[in-house]
């Protein structure tokens, strides 16, 4: 399987993955203006990220990792995960979910 965000790019051929990219550069492009700071992180321009955001991870990238104070992506997905916590569960807990979740493939 593959890791989480990889699989979601692919899920229903990408379909998921473009909507909510294309959904995300419509929020950046209706709040340029106050995202300008970030430009002196990045390097670049809003308008030049915009062009180079093409998935999730990409925006991830970009806004996520930088904002929340991340190194990579990768760190952000595996310690923003459910998987690697659910070892630690003490009471009796049911859970359930697909088997291609890729919220649980930690």
């Amino acid at each position: 399987m593959l890791p989480g965000s990889r699989y979601i790019e692919k899920a229903l051929f990408g379909i998921y993955n473009m909507g909510l990219t294309y959904s995300l550069i419509r929020k950046i492009r209706e709040h340029k203006e106050s995202l300008r700071p970030l430009e002196k992180i990045w390097g670049i321009t809003v308008e030049e990220v915009m062009k180079r955001i093409k998935t999730m991870r990409d925006f991830d990238y970009y806004f996520t990792v930088n904002v929340q104070g991340y190194k990579t992506a990768d760190e952000y997905y595996y310690k923003g995960s459910l998987g690697p916590r659910l070892k630690n569960i003490r009471i009796p807990t049911f859970l359930f979910s697909s088997l291609d979740d890729p919220t649980l493939e930690y």
